[in-house]
Formats: structure tokens, C-alpha cells, sequence
């Protein structure tokens, strides 16, 4: 027996729910089946047909408008790209800038004073903290560029972001350090 899912037993209208029980009922094992194959796994599969069926839910009007050819090849694209975006998100997130692992501190040559040593520290733990102010997005970027050494090029095909976008999010990266660091000097 197949489950409904709760997004579509909670449309108040009648006859979208009825057609949306059916759309469900018809396209359902496809939608699982194209979340598959463009690398949905077996934890992630639901919540992707979830979030199609919210999206489709979303445009139930423009849907019962297309004939049967455009409401399949639409429902697939909707599965698709679903993917993609939750393909993307779980790899942004295993990848996370984790800079809480680094010691930097031996990294960076100081003064040769006690004091000075502790401020440079101070410094660097305050970059690191303002860091994980950043979007997502934005760090993994950053990560990418900062930690593995990676050329522009080599994030936008690890990414997919388009090159323009991976400049944007370094140029938003060391605005938003710089203006919170120089934030937090002047605080002192």
C-alpha cells in the first residue's frame, strides 16, 4: 500500500489534493528512480521525492496545465536538479572549513616577545572565529582556496559554481574578515 505523504494530506483544497494524490501515485516510483540515478543514496532518496513533492505542490496550477509529455519531462527535471542541490549541499557540508583542527599557531613566525606572541595569537583566533561567521557556501569556497591550495578553476569543477561566482564569494570572504576584525580592533 502506498503512504501518502503528509504534504499532500494537508492541502485544504479538495482538488488539488485529489490531483496531487494522483500525480503522486503515478510518477512516484519514477521520481525515486531518477533520484537514483543522478546519485541520490539510499539515507537522502526521501527526503529528495519530499522536497519535489513540496516543489511540485508549490506549482500545482501551472502543472495541471500541461499535457503529459511536459508534466513528466517537468517532474523529471524537478527530480534532477533536487538532486544536484542535495548532492551539492552534502558535499559542501563534509567539507566544511575546519579550521578548529589546525594549529596555526605554530604556523606564523611572531615577535619575539611573550606579548607579542600572545597577541598574534589572539589574531588568529579571532580570524578563525569571524571565519565561521561565513556562509556556507562562502568558507568551503574559501577552504578550497585557502587550506587545499586549489586554483579557481579547480573549485568551480569540484563545485560546479561557475568561475565568476568562486571570485564573488573570496571577494565577500575577505570583505566581511577584514570588516569584522577591524570591528572587533576597535572594540579593544
Amino acid at each position: 500500500m502506498l503512504i501518502m505523504p503528509l504534504v499532500i494530506q494537508n492541502i485544504e483544497n479538495d482538488d488539488d489534493r485529489n490531483y496531487m494524490e494522483r500525480l503522486y501515485r503515478e510518477y512516484v516510483s519514477r521520481m525515486y528512480s531518477i533520484a537514483r540515478k543522478y546519485g541520490a543514496t539510499h539515507n537522502n532518496e526521501d527526503d529528495i521525492v519530499s522536497e519535489c513533492v513540496k516543489s511540485l505542490i508549490e506549482k500545482i496550477h501551472e502543472l495541471s496545465e500541461k499535457d503529459k509529455r511536459q508534466l513528466s519531462a517537468y517532474i523529471f527535471t524537478v527530480v534532477r536538479n533536487k538532486t544536484f542541490d542535495f548532492n551539492r549541499k552534502a558535499h559542501r557540508e563534509q567539507h566544511l572549513v575546519r579550521i578548529d583542527h589546525v594549529d596555526d599557531h605554530d604556523k606564523f613566525e611572531g615577535p619575539d616577545t611573550v606579548e607579542g606572541q600572545i597577541l598574534q595569537r589572539e589574531k588568529i583566533d579571532m580570524i578563525r572565529n569571524i571565519t565561521f561567521r561565513l556562509p556556507p557556501l562562502v568558507r568551503e569556497v574559501l577552504r578550497m582556496k585557502c587550506q587545499e591550495h586549489l586554483s579557481v578553476l579547480e573549485i568551480t569543477a569540484q563545485t560546479g559554481l561557475p568561475e565568476n561566482e568562486i571570485w564573488n564569494c573570496l571577494r565577500r570572504a575577505r570583505y566581511f574578515i577584514r570588516k569584522k576584525a577591524d570591528e572587533e580592533d576597535s572594540h579593544d
